[in-house]
């Protein structure tokens, strides 16, 4: 072990007396090793962290969206395309709509707050004397 931190150390010494362009080959090289290094640890992090899944999921939180007039070989690249577009933009003003509705409606219980009368009373409570 002791010998590898010196070989290390005799690469690092080299490194630091070497010419620029060596070096920075040195940090491309060392960068993508690093980098490389990062990934196998966050993929067998994942493996290990993630449940395993048995199959098929048996619910999902988005629609599912159902084509009953689908051809055999589906649809083109571009029919794909618009359909989906179609579909995130119903979600999305779905989505404003809902938020719409919700401005609204909390709107309405401001000026309904705004409006309301409050009564005050200043006169000197009767003590039964």
């Amino acid at each position: 072990m002791r010998e590898f931190f010196q070989k290390t150390g005799q690469l690092i010494k080299k490194i630091q007396h070497s010419d620029d362009r060596a070096k920075k080959r040195w940090l491309v090289l060392l960068s993508g090793i690093l980098m490389l290094f990062v990934i196998v640890l966050w993929v067998v992090y994942l493996n290990a962290t993630l449940p395993q899944s048995a199959g098929t999921p048996t619910g999902t939180s988005t629609e599912a969206v159902v084509f009953l007039n689908a051809p055999e070989k589906g649809f083109s690249f571009f029919k794909t395309l618009g359909l989906g577009w179609e579909a995130v933009w119903g979600g999305i003003q779905k989505n404003v709509n809902a938020v719409g509705d919700s401005v609204k409606t909390g709107w309405q219980k401001f000026k309904e707050q705004l409006n309301r009368a409050n009564e005050l009373n200043i006169e000197k409570p009767k003590d039964g004397n």
